[in-house]
């Protein structure tokens, strides 16, 4: 299974649901699903592994609400990218800042993810628990 290209999809599918899709007013890195996007991309394509100072390239004034489904979805995605990877874990890798931009649109303070989903699933859980649950269906369906 490519979970890059998985991950691309699921987040192409959110990008096509914004009204701004496809416009002059679609700016990719003032996005958070366009910031993530590119990332992704960057990684698969380019072999980049990460962004110094990435977390400060994250959108932080993107305030368009994104189905919850959806960014479930993506982010289970990007787990089991982050699962596949043989790299340490670091808070500037690609996978990490595209993580981390998804949940801003979500939740109101960072999740830290220790390097193993369960234990980031519960850290999810203490800001949403639904969401956490939607994340962790997800993850489970991807095979």
């Amino acid at each position: 299974m490519n979970y890059f290209e998985m991950t691309e999809k699921s987040l192409n599918e959110i990008c096509k649901e914004c009204k701004y899709y496809g416009s002059s007013e679609c700016v990719p890195p003032k996005c958070n699903i366009g910031f993530s996007l590119n990332a992704i991309k960057a990684a698969y394509k380019n072999g980049e592994k990460s962004i110094n100072d990435g977390v400060k390239l994250i959108p932080k004034d993107d305030m368009k609400m994104y189905d919850e489904n959806a960014l479930a979805k993506s982010i289970a995605c990007i787990c089991r990218l982050c699962r596949e990877c043989k790299e340490n874990h670091n808070e500037n890798c690609i996978i990490s800042l595209s993580r981390k931009s998804l949940e801003s649109t979500r939740l109101p303070e960072e999740v830290v993810y220790p390097g193993d989903v369960l234990t980031y699933l519960l850290n999810v859980a203490k800001q949403n628990q639904v969401f956490s649950d939607k994340i962790k269906n997800e993850y489970i369906g991807i095979k």
